[in-house]
């Protein structure tokens, strides 16, 4: 038979006071802090512990530099592609449009992740983390 009546925030696995979504840092831009609240708000309350808001804010600052460059490379496309440095303006633009998105990618797998093993996703248990190697195997029997 289960616990009768509301559950505790101990039975939620929630934290009081910490079940807030943060605000953008104050060193964001506009931009940066629009993107930061965007991807805050999309995800669970939790999802973002302090531990986070360094990637969360290079992620931010990422995407940010994404849609200029994305901006100046549909400006390049009006270029005359057949003039040399139109063409070599464009392939660098493209290059640093490339470098933004596995960036960002990166950072947004590594901020995933982080979140998951913090709130022990991972594991299957919350609060704790997965264990790998030669223990873990010896476990399994192999």
């Amino acid at each position: 038979m289960g616990i009768r009546g509301r559950k505790s925030s101990a039975r939620l696995g929630v934290t009081p006071g910490l079940a807030e979504r943060p605000e953008p840092p104050d060193e964001l831009t506009p931009a940066q802090a629009e993107e930061w609240r965007a991807v805050v708000t999309r995800m669970p309350v939790h999802w973002f512990p302090r531990e986070i808001w360094p990637l969360l804010s290079a992620y931010c600052r990422h995407v940010t530099n994404a849609r200029h460059i994305a901006g100046m490379i549909e400006d390049a496309h009006k270029d005359d592609l057949t003039d040399r440095k139109a063409l070599m303006r464009l392939n660098r633009l493209l290059g640093m449009q490339e470098r933004q998105s596995n960036v960002m990618a990166g950072l947004a797998t590594r901020a995933t992740y982080q979140s998951k093993q913090i709130h022990g996703h991972l594991s299957g248990h919350p609060g704790q983390r997965q264990h790998h190697g030669s223990k873990a195997l010896g476990r399994l029997g192999g």
